[in-house]
């Protein structure tokens, strides 16, 4: 053989050798006896993880819903064939009813075996034994792969107002269900001599600090089918592979990058930290002044849920802007456009009822009452006209007020209906329901239109204080405001702004949700502010236009005027000397203000302003020559507007000045 030939020989050899490496490398086999939480955890999102990293997945799960150690282990001894054998090959699922777990275990030479703990007892360790034991070793005896793993997953703790009978073993508290699964999993691998923990519970609990809150479950206790799922795919993965899944590439579609970054985060702090809950900290969208609102007039949407409405106060206001879609008929009677009245007999909604008084279906809040002793009490409804949302924005407002035992309606910021007395027994919001958003229900009516700016407040608001913000963005921060939905930040996760992490509502259906749902712009902030040649001008479309001039120290407004145009003179603006100004303005457009935009003013003035004016006393006369007619302020040294006067070309007399300092075209005076 020639050296020619053996040389290509050789690196035919090497090349099949470093293939069949690779080969091996990027295969990985794994199979879990487990139940709805190992569905929850690796048959979704983590094959498509392992694909972005060219690792090739083979996934095996042996299915029963709600299955314990101690079942599993009866399955082996009995060789039961009662699963569904769900497998994951090239990304396409198979299920196989009545399989038996040595058929699936000989089915493939599976690189890792994993076990678990039927979620309710996962926190009891005495409940692990003898069954992991036995049935360790059954699954030893049986596998195929000499050099096969062997895993616990830790699952998760439940969502702390979770239903499930379960919650009962841990006093029905997360932190203490999520120590004892921590304690249970740990002392568990350290008995069976298992040194591989799949950290799935450190991850949702990791997840849970973030601004996404307790709500990473769907029923309280089974993930969210995006995020909550995805963060645990994202714990088996880098645990698994030791890639780090913050490189990892893969979003599912219809989950944030935001959301996936909380996933990949909470996965990561876990395999690095698995026995100690980290902060997730993923920075929200910073409002941009924009005034947003929420789209729901597409055929198929579930609405909003926003979890347990949990405030126990007596006294509440409910506020939005609505805009019911009449045009297309598909408002059907009955349908509830917030509510959390699910037991019948306590709690509110907002819907579409017939008001007997008009004899048309209007907009009614009704609300009941079960006393503390159980009785029932009594039930009101209170009214706004429907035509005041009919294919157009209207802002409403509902207050209850224990105090006054009295309810009230608001329309537009003005009050339309009162109730004078509701009764002398209103033990408040002490429900366990759920708040619902454009949807009541499963078999309810869907409401289909808009909402924005939608407020719960633990207090009654006063008819002064609707009329003053019913129109404009609140800071979030106000007391008694319990929700703020300004969809800011739209997402499958809306957040709440009053209180992020409690009541963030979930847009559904989760799956479609990006094409259920939409936000657009009712108001928009004003951009590329410029002052030029004492002209400022801004970029905006809207009905009109608030500017206003403020003293920066001491926030005093000196001007405000609203205007139609996007440009305003400041030509006769004369400011006082040696104080620091801005000029704001702000949209108002389909009856609500966006944000304020800002621009700076010189210290010394307006460029350009007019200071040809001459001042001196006459005994107690100020007299002004000015060489134009202008407008002349006075202003006190805190910058407040004392007086405005119009001058005249030439001499100008003016008397009755208050003794004081006070600042007027750049010159200081002083009345003695």
């Amino acid at each position: 053989m020639n050296k020619k030939k053996l040389k290509l020989k050789l690196l035919s050899v090497v090349a099949f050798l470093l293939l069949s490496l690779n080969g091996y490398a990027e295969t990985i086999k794994i199979l879990a006896i487990g139940n709805s939480f190992s569905e929850d955890a690796i048959e979704n999102y983590l094959y498509e993880l392992g694909q972005a990293d060219d690792v090739t997945f083979v996934i095996g799960n042996m299915y029963i819903g709600g299955c314990s150690l101690e079942t599993h282990w009866n399955n082996a001894s009995n060789n039961s064939a009662a699963y569904e054998y769900r497998k994951i090959v090239n990304g396409v699922k198979s299920k196989t009813a009545g399989t038996n777990l040595e058929t699936a275990i000989a089915d493939e030479d599976w690189d890792y075996i994993t076990f678990q703990q039927v979620s309710q007892n996962s926190g009891v360790y005495s409940s692990y034994f003898p069954y992991i034991t036995n049935l360790l070793a059954y699954v030893k005896e049986k596998a195929t792969n000499p050099n096969v793993k062997y895993a616990l997953h830790m699952t998760w703790a439940y969502q702390q107002n979770s239903t499930h009978s379960g919650f009962a073993n841990y006093n029905k508290d997360q932190m203490t269900m999520f120590n004892g699964i921590l304690d249970a999993v740990s002392r568990c691998a350290t008995a069976e001599n298992i040194s591989i923990v799949i950290p799935s519970g450190t991850a949702i609990q990791n997840a849970r600090t973030s601004f996404i809150g307790d709500n990473l479950c769907r029923d309280g206790y089974h993930l969210d089918y995006e995020i909550g799922r995805f963060t645990a795919a994202c714990t088996w993965y880098e645990r698994i592979t030791g890639n780090d899944v913050l490189s990892n590439t893969y979003t599912p579609s219809g989950l944030s990058d935001r959301n996936a970054e909380v996933a990949r985060k909470a996965a990561h702090s876990a395999v690095q930290y698995p026995s100690k809950v980290t902060d997730v900290d993923v920075e929200l969208q910073q409002p941009d002044g924009n005034f947003y609102a929420w789209n729901l007039t597409n055929v198929g949407h579930n609405g909003l849920n926003s979890g347990v409405l949990a405030f126990p106060e007596k006294s509440m206001t409910l506020e939005c802007w609505l805009y019911i879609d009449d045009a297309s008929g598909n408002n059907a009677a009955g349908v509830n456009v917030i509510s959390n009245r699910h037991n019948g007999n306590q709690g509110f909604s907002l819907n579409l009822a017939n008001n007997s008084a008009t004899s048309t279906e209007d907009v009614r809040f009704f609300f009941k009452n079960t006393k503390n002793d159980g009785t029932y009490d009594q039930a009101f409804g209170i009214y706004l006209p429907r035509a005041a949302f009919s294919n157009q924005w209207g802002h409403l407002a509902f207050v209850i007020s224990s105090d006054e035992l009295k309810a009230y309606a608001y329309l537009n910021g003005e009050l339309y209906e009162v109730i004078e007395d509701i009764f002398t027994s209103w033990v408040g919001n002490r429900l366990t329901d759920q708040l619902w958003i454009g949807r009541w229900y499963s078999n309810s009516p869907t409401f289909y239109g808009k909402m924005a700016d939608i407020r719960v407040w633990n207090v009654a608001r006063s008819a002064s204080e609707i009329a003053e913000n019913y129109n404009q963005r609140l800071k979030g921060n106000e007391t008694g405001l319990n929700v703020y939905y300004n969809f800011d930040n739209f997402d499958q996760t809306i957040i709440n702004a009053a209180n992020p992490g409690t009541n963030n509502g979930s847009l559904l259906p989760a799956t479609t949700w990006t094409t259920m749902h939409s936000s657009e712009v009712l108001s928009g902030i004003p951009l590329n502010l410029a002052i030029v040649n004492n002209m400022l001008t801004w970029e905006a479309t809207g009905d009109s236009w608030m500017v206003e001039c403020v003293e920066k120290t001491s926030g005093n407004i000196l001007l405000s005027e609203q205007v139609v145009t996007t440009s305003y003179s400041l030509e006769n603006i004369n400011l006082p000397y040696g104080a620091a100004y801005f000029i704001r303005v702000r949209t108002f457009n389909n009856q609500v203000y966006s944000d304020w935009a800002t621009i700076d003013v010189s210290t010394t003035g307006l460029t350009g302003a007019q200071t040809d004016v001459k001042l001196s006393f006459e005994g107690d006369l100020l007299v002004v020559n000015s060489d134009v007619a202008r407008s002349f302020n006075f202003f006190a040294v805190d910058g407040r507007l004392v007086r405005s006067v119009n001058l005249i070309p030439g001499r100008n007399e003016i008397s009755g000045l208050a003794r004081g300092f006070y600042l007027a075209e750049k010159q200081k005076i002083v009345v003695k």
